[in-house]
């Protein structure tokens, strides 16, 4: 309920000020939620994983470090552009889960001894670099760093 009326008092001081423009902002928020919810679902999921099998067999640390990346760059306006607390409270659980998953793969005991480094063998700088080149090409405002590295 208070995500609701801080969205609702978000829209009243907009210039769409009209009934359907709040609620095209409430049902945009509750999507959001659900998706949210679900990010968090598949964290809780990965660590129940973790912690009761004791191994990271089958999880590509890789992949889990390319999340980081990506919520490092996305979530870099933190610092200086607060929205909501939910959403600096989303920002901070994903990047820190993120950050946790890849601690426990490269040093959690006895994980790190299951991690199979020839599974686990794509070259992730096939991937990395032309992503930042197109973070660079294609962005909202070319001059500001924090689009390029949102649009990475």
């Amino acid at each position: 309920q208070t995500l609701l009326r801080q969205t609702l008092r978000w829209a009243r001081g907009r210039p769409l000020r009209g009934h359907l423009a709040r609620r095209a902002m409430v049902a945009m928020n509750v999507f959001r939620l659900l998706g949210d919810t679900s990010h968090l679902l598949s964290f809780i999921v990965m660590f129940w994983k973790l912690f009761t099998s004791k191994s990271v067999a089958g999880i590509s640390l890789k992949t889990q470090l390319l999340y980081v990346i990506v919520f490092c760059f996305r979530y870099l306006d933190i610092f200086w552009n607060f929205l909501s607390i939910y959403n600096t409270i989303m920002k901070v659980i994903f990047i820190s889960s993120s950050v946790a998953v890849v601690y426990v793969m490269k040093f959690g005991v006895p994980h790190k001894d299951t991690y199979s480094q020839e599974d686990d063998a794509f070259p992730i700088a096939y991937l990395v670099a032309p992503a930042a080149l197109m973070g660079v090409a294609f962005n909202q405002d070319h001059e500001s760093p924090f689009e390029m590295c949102w649009a990475f």
